[in-house]
């Protein structure tokens, strides 16, 4: 029966369960490749000998040992490096066609790659510290092509969430109206990731904090046209419920937790 015949009276709760499990997936992938996205950074200054300090959300290198052409490819490595990996879970999400839960964690992994990169372009003219401002100051670009690549990301960046919102419509459980599974799948972790702001503290920089206090305006992009095209039943009925409470994935995100708060000490100055 398609969503938009459904009415209040007959549409079932959202599951706890289901709602704990596309909260713990979502988790899972910000904390993952805000990770990884530092990896980037070490792995290429690593490869120049510069002795680099991996942390959570930043990598310490003496900036007395650093060439502009070496902190030029380090800056870039980063937010590149999210756009690879970003761009290969949204490819292998699409290519797999037997969706499950693991699956939706690739979908979130891809969507924080993607914003990764293009949210560093769009605050490329505001914050000269982030890794964009950095490359961008370095390779000498005029100040109106920098405004002009920041408000270009935030015009690819809302296009393209809106058309990957129907990436979500195998996942959830029937039953659900239109609104409740949209909140399921897109709200409630969105709003989770938010709170998960708080495991990034300390931070070096304020900069760092603005990828957990900005996300929500990105993701929710998603939000209005997935919960349209539900209510429209031009979304298939989902085939992968989010129930039981996935054992694989709590442990995995307490693996993740913990990972993430160990590369936070000792914090260097």
């Amino acid at each position: 029966m398609p969503h938009s015949s459904q009415s209040p009276s007959t549409a079932q709760p959202t599951p706890l369960a289901a709602m704990s499990n596309s909260i713990v997936v979502a988790l899972i992938a910000n904390l993952s490749m805000v990770m990884l996205h530092e990896l980037g950074h070490f792995l290429v200054a690593y490869s120049l000998g510069l002795n680099p300090q991996l942390h959570h959300n930043f990598v310490y290198i003496d900036p007395h040992n650093v060439a502009d052409a070496q902190l030029l490819w380090i800056a870039a490595a980063g937010p590149l490096g999210s756009l690879l990996v970003g761009g290969a879970c949204l490819s292998a999400e699409r290519q797999i066609r037997q969706k499950r839960p693991g699956t939706l964690l690739l979908l979130w992994m891809g969507l924080h790659g993607v914003l990764l990169f293009l949210g560093y372009l769009f605050i490329a003219p505001f914050f000269r510290e982030g890794d964009t401002g950095k490359v961008f100051a370095l390779l000498g670009l005029p100040e109106w092509l920098i405004i002009l690549l920041s408000v270009g990301s935030v015009g690819v960046l809302t296009r393209l969430f809106i058309q990957l919102s129907a990436r979500f419509s195998p996942y959830g459980n029937l039953g659900l109206l239109a609104g409740s599974r949209a909140n399921l799948l897109i709200l409630w972790p969105v709003m989770a990731n938010v709170l998960a702001g708080l495991l990034h503290l300390p931070v070096s920089h304020p900069v760092s904090l603005l990828s957990p206090l900005c996300m929500p305006l990105a993701f929710m992009a998603m939000y209005r046209p997935f919960k349209r095209s539900a209510a429209a039943a031009s979304v298939r009925e989902p085939t992968v419920p989010l129930t039981p409470l996935s054992g694989w994935a709590i442990g995995l995100l307490l693996i993740v937790i913990g990972l993430f708060r160990w590369l936070n000490y000792p914090v260097h100055p």
